[in-house]
């Protein structure tokens, strides 16, 4: 399903909608090699939580901790990119979006972080402030 069609005026994402959005951020970053990406082998959209599953063993054919020794500290950040931009898609996002939480297998939480959280991270980044 594409994710392209909106508007602010839009109504808000279908959990369909959200989840292909994350879903084509995901495989964007796997094409790419990246080995957070190849790890995914869940993707759940729940009461305004995205969750990220992480299996690297069955995956990426790396060991759990190998996988995240060489990765970001903050896979929340690597994955809640969609809703990170202050673009229209990442507005309309936010709309249902509250959280993005990535986890093992074991449902342990590895990382977690709110919409709005990632969106202040990102304007930092772009803009190199905190204020």
């Amino acid at each position: 399903m594409p994710t392209k069609n909106f508007s602010l005026s839009s109504p808000p994402p279908t959990d369909d909608q959200v989840l292909a959005a994350f879903r084509e951020h995901i495989d964007e970053r796997a094409a790419a090699g990246n080995m957070l990406a190849l790890a995914v082998s869940d993707l759940d959209f729940t009461g305004g939580i995205v969750t990220v599953t992480l299996d690297p063993m069955d995956r990426a054919g790396t060991q759990h901790w190998a996988l995240l020794d060489e990765s970001t500290p903050d896979p929340a950040g690597v994955f809640g990119v969609p809703v990170a931009f202050t673009n229209d898609e990442g507005h309309w996002l936010r709309r249902r979006v509250e959280r993005v939480v990535v986890a093992d297998v074991d449902r342990r939480v590895l990382s977690q972080a709110t919409a709005g959280e990632l969106l202040w991270k990102n304007l930092i980044e772009v803009w190199g402030t905190s204020r």
